[in-house]
């Protein structure tokens, strides 16, 4: 149930009481420890009779700064009783217990991994009751589940937030590459960081250097559908010294209001709006600071993680892109017709996830807002070790696109031009011999991640008005590029094994379905081949589980090699058990593919440390010479064999449906087992 539940606040309620019944106490409470605010945090409390007293008791924070006679427990690792009728108790321990009715505590440290992660509490209200030595073995025994299923609540809630938080930074992303309206994505930025990070009122500020103060753009306040009446308030920075600090060092600050030390400003803003924490992190557009994002907690003091920060630093940069990409927009507005194909090229170029698209239509709007004359535009990407590659698109005679070519697999080493623009992030062009060149940066996060070469037959440079457009088109398409390359990572992690890289069991299923259906429409075959290693349990028993690893991943590499690339789809299925779709393939083929692969895993001794015996069809010959063969890596054993036994099924032959068809094939391949394994067998 610990590992297997995802109702948290369920499985962390039943251990508490578990334990309580268990040791027949009142209470039992378990804490959550954080060594950043060397902290508890009441997690679960189970009471025999309970009060809302004790129902609101959860989530509360316990500083150990004030409760010091819990450190023995945390950092030292002890079980420590406490009893109100001891003298010596400390005075601050005696009004709590007094004021919660309580005689006895006691108090064991839940450790996880070597490390303390929170504390377990045994309150007892009934008698001056002494726990006995049975009763702390006892307690230590079951602190230990406890302890786990802190870790996996915490692990759970880990990876929630950061799907909560990826999502956000998604969903601000797409507003900023899919519209110009400043209002509405800062609007969006600011509800999605309090969404994000849990917190009930965002506001975002730009740094006006005129007036050298911050003016409110963006508000969003929990419970309220609307917060204009919060807008465009201007804050002199000569009265807030802290966000001063923020904006000129780019470092984010924690303010609490019990901290007699903060800015008294900031304090008495604090106390006037009845805030309990609250987090400012500037913001940067290029190597400038142009605002700072606030994030306020209301109901209790928090001190924010450092993942927390950056997140709340991402989310102001995409508020600093907006800003930015709507001063520049209205700009141009006032001088420029061009504006609205600038509308329309960020538009077209903001939908699209795949890479490619979004490249060719960048280089479409480019071409088209350079007007006549220009001859070619390539984009140019960053690849993981830092070269960059060209995706280019020939302009006819005429003025019209032409169809753009594929991008090349050779690298294309910077040029001067090109070294200039992307040291500066910023437009360079060159003119010469009636030639005009301008190269832009496509700058994410102050990094260049590519660029656009744009040529034309002209007399002099490009327009000034020209270069901004295609400056506004770069900065809206890099968002875009950047989140189609995120949105294809993500894609490829969620449909994808980590350890062999080929496609997982909930992809292979998903896949089955459309293949299942593709079959049944045009009445064609389709076999499925499950294969399992053979005794692969007994070989990570004697050569270890990173030897294993190795021995899953070769296997996955021969599905690759021996199956039609695009066409035929190998999955891990689970452990080491592998499936493969063939489309479009009769029992015939099946069987010659299953006994390809058979084959070429039997002989996989020279490459690989494998499980000895059990092989058929090898002879004794190749079992003297793997026993007297050594292996040359690091673990030093012999080499030996690995085999594999599979079972086919195949539609419409053995069934109508993806789950029949899964069936047949398992019980194809548990023949192949009782039939001596290293073969391969067909349902029948």
């Amino acid at each position: 149930m610990l590992t297997s539940s995802l109702v948290l606040d369920e499985v962390l309620f039943s251990v508490a009481r578990r334990i309580g019944e268990a040791l027949d106490v009142w209470e039992c409470d378990l804490y959550e420890y954080s060594a950043a605010g060397n902290s508890l945090t009441s997690v679960s409390c189970w009471v025999r009779e309970p009060t809302p007293a004790d129902l609101a008791w959860v989530g509360t924070v316990v500083d150990l700064a004030d409760r010091p006679t819990y450190y023995p427990v945390i950092f030292e690792g002890r079980i420590v009783e406490e009893r109100l009728d001891d003298p010596g108790i400390d005075p601050v321990d005696r009004a709590v217990m007094e004021k919660w009715g309580e005689k006895v505590n006691l108090r064991a440290p839940l450790r996880f991994d070597q490390e303390t992660i929170g504390c377990l509490e045994l309150v007892e209200k009934r008698s001056l009751r002494h726990f006995a030595a049975a009763d702390e073995e006892l307690l230590a025994d079951l602190s230990v589940p406890a302890a786990i299923a802190i870790h996996n609540a915490k692990m759970f809630q880990r990876q929630r937030e950061q799907n909560r938080q990826l999502a956000s930074l998604l969903d601000s992303s797409r507003a900023i590459a899919s519209t110009v309206v400043l209002e509405d994505v800062l609007s969006l930025v600011a509800r999605k960081a309090a969404e994000a990070l849990a917190v009930p009122q965002v506001g975002i500020y730009e740094y006006d250097r005129r007036q050298d103060a911050i003016v409110r753009v963006s508000t969003y306040v929990e419970g309220e559908t609307a917060a204009d009446h919060y807008l465009e308030e201007v804050f002199p920075l000569r009265d807030w010294p802290r966000d001063r600090k923020a904006l000129e060092s780019g470092e984010a600050f924690v303010d609490l209001v019990s901290d007699g030390g903060i800015d008294p400003a900031m304090r008495e803003s604090m106390l006037r709006y009845g805030q309990k924490s609250a987090l400012t992190v500037p913001f940067a557009f290029g190597n400038q600071t142009t605002g700072l994002i606030h994030l306020v907690e209301t109901t209790h003091e928090r001190r924010f993680t450092d993942e927390e920060v950056e997140l709340a630093r991402s989310l102001g940069e995409q508020a600093a892109v907006a800003i930015e990409n709507a001063k520049l927009y209205e700009l141009e507005q006032e001088r420029s017709k061009r504006l609205l194909g600038l509308l329309d090229a960020s538009q077209a170029i903001a939908a699209p996830h795949e890479l490619a698209v979004a490249l060719t239509r960048l280089a479409h709007e480019v071409g088209g807002l350079l007007g006549g004359g220009t001859t070619h535009v390539d984009v140019f990407l960053r690849d993981a070790g830092g070269a960059y590659l060209p995706f280019s698109v020939a302009i006819e005679e005429e003025g019209r696109e032409a169809a753009p070519e594929a991008p090349p697999e050779e690298q294309s080493e910077p040029d001067e031009v090109v070294r200039r623009a992307l040291a500066s992030a910023s437009a360079v062009q060159e003119a010469k011999d009636g030639v005009a060149r301008l190269v832009v940066p496509l700058m994410v996060k102050d990094e260049p991640q590519g660029y656009i070469d744009a040529g034309a037959d002209r007399d002099g440079a490009f327009p000034e008005g020209e270069v901004d457009l295609v400056q506004i088109i770069a900065n809206q398409a890099a968002v875009s590029i950047e989140n189609a390359r995120l949105y294809r990572t993500i894609e490829e992690q969620a449909i994808t094994d980590g350890l062999t890289d080929l496609y997982n069991y909930r992809y292979f299923y998903r896949r089955l379905e459309e293949e299942v259906a593709k079959s049944r429409r045009y009445e064609t075959p389709l076999s499925l081949l499950m294969l399992d290693l053979d005794d692969f349990k007994r070989f990570n028993d004697q050569y270890g589980h990173p030897l294993g690893d190795r021995v899953l991943r070769q296997v996955a590499e021969i599905l690759r090699r021996q199956l039609r690339d695009k066409v035929d789809l190998p999955a891990r299925y689970g452990g080491e058990e592998f499936a493969v779709l063939l489309p479009n393939t009769p029992m015939q083929g099946a069987q010659t593919v299953g006994d390809r692969l058979q084959k070429e895993l039997a002989a996989l001794g020279e490459d690989l440390l494998v499980e000895p015996g059990g092989a058929h069809g090898v002879g004794e010959r190749i079992r003297r010479s793997v026993e007297d063969a050594r292996f040359e890596g690091d673990a030093g054993g012999p080499r030996v064999r690995v085999t594999v036994s599979v079972g086919i099924a195949c539609m419409p032959d053995h069934a109508r449906d993806g789950e029949r068809l899964v069936g047949c094939a398992d019980k194809a391949l548990y023949l192949a087992k009782r039939m001596g394994k290293n073969r391969v067998e067909t349902y029948s």
